[in-house]
């Protein structure tokens, strides 16, 4: 608390502390969230593919549809929150993560 006073006093802090207004922490939080939960989920799919199905390492290729799939989506979704806006672009793409998940579990 007392770095925080200092620096808000400060003519050139350390920490810029002005960036962290609630739009770019909250944008910070659920990227890093959704970041642990995918790489959690891509470790847990490829062991169920090794250890549950048997299929070789080899198979385990399929896992890099994901992040084809992260890497076209991650282009679109500028275009797409333009016309959207963030709130509906999040219950959506919250749907069809669910959605997938879901479908996964019921394999």
């Amino acid at each position: 608390m007392m770095f925080i006073r200092r620096q808000n006093r400060l003519k050139f802090p350390l920490i810029n502390l002005a960036i962290l207004n609630p739009y770019f922490t909250g944008g910070t939080i659920v990227a890093i969230t959704t970041s642990f939960i995918l790489m959690g989920f891509e470790y847990i799919l490829s062991q169920r593919l090794q250890l549950v199905l048997g299929l070789t390492p080899l198979n385990g290729l399929t896992i890099m549809m994901m992040a084809l799939a992260s890497l076209v989506g991650a282009i679109l979704i500028g275009i797409i929150l333009t016309k959207f806006g963030t709130l509906k672009l999040q219950w959506v793409t919250h749907f069809i993560g669910i959605s997938s998940f879901y479908c996964f579990t019921c394999i």
